[in-house]
């Protein structure tokens, strides 16, 4: 791990600057996530989290995604889960709700659930 972080912090030729990672789920208290990251000021990190905490990592980043309104979680659910083109029927929507409710009106947990 300390190799891919070195390289990502002092990318070559073949490395660039550009790179992205991405840590789903940071839930542990127990892990010092800080420690997975190159010690560099370019590239992107993302990190879900449910530990508030961890927001202090990039204050100026920080975006906090709170529970949505039940319209518009059944909205963002239906979207995920079907085309377009698919005409949304009553019995559609009444299993989004059941199922945004079930969810906790989450944003994440509902987009990952349309598909």
């Amino acid at each position: 791990m300390n190799e891919a972080l070195e390289v990502l912090a002092n990318p070559d030729h073949e490395i660039t600057r550009d790179w992205v990672i991405i840590y789903d789920n940071v839930d542990d208290h127990d892990i010092n996530i800080a420690n997975y990251f190159p010690q560099c000021l370019f590239g992107t990190i993302i990190l879900t989290t449910r530990n508030p905490n961890l927001g202090n990592l990039a204050p100026q980043s920080h975006l906090k995604l709170d529970v949505m309104p039940g319209d518009e979680a059944i909205e963002v659910l239906l979207r995920s889960a079907f085309e377009p083109s698919h005409l949304i029927t009553e019995e559609d929507e009444n299993r989004a709700r059941e199922i945004a409710k079930e969810l906790g009106y989450l944003p994440v947990a509902l987009v990952q659930a349309g598909y």
